[in-house]
């Protein structure tokens, strides 16, 4: 950003990272609050949650990738995307904090991948093209078991 203030001295705004207070975090819960196993079984695997918390607020996309480890199966990408008419998801609902921002995804499927760990990394991108990504160490981990 560049403005001119009053003596006309440009002032220009340096933006380098998409997490500016590097508080940026994701977590992955199985969606029901009736249980605390956090273990994904077959009726949860259609609506678990994904939690971002710590998003800046000239964020304009957050990628949510999920992966079993098994390249059969392929990943689950859910993408976030801030638009003129506000955020839209690829699955699920949005969940906002009080600045507008989300915070997490509802309602998100994972029928499609194989029982074991899952893996759910996150990228975010903001209004300069500046990305922070959240993977390997940073990642969060659950567990799937659908068989009986």
């Amino acid at each position: 950003t560049v403005s001119l203030t009053e003596d006309n001295a440009a002032t220009i705004e340096k933006d380098t990272s998409a997490d500016a207070d590097s508080n940026l975090s994701v977590n992955v819960t199985d969606g029901n609050t009736q249980d605390s196993d956090n273990v994904i079984n077959a009726a949860e695997d259609e609506s678990i949650t994904l939690k971002i918390p710590g998003v800046d607020s000239d964020a304009t996309e957050i990628k949510f990738t999920i992966s079993d480890g098994d390249g059969s199966t392929g990943n689950v990408v859910v993408t976030l995307t801030k638009g003129e008419n506000g955020w839209t998801s690829s699955q699920g609902t949005i969940t906002y904090d009080d600045n507008g921002i989300p915070t997490e995804v509802t309602g998100v499927d994972v029928s499609s991948q194989s029982d074991g760990t899952l893996t759910v990394s996150a990228t975010v991108t903001d209004d300069a093209g500046n990305t922070v990504s959240l993977t390997e160490d940073n990642a969060a981990t659950i567990e799937k078991d659908t068989s009986a």
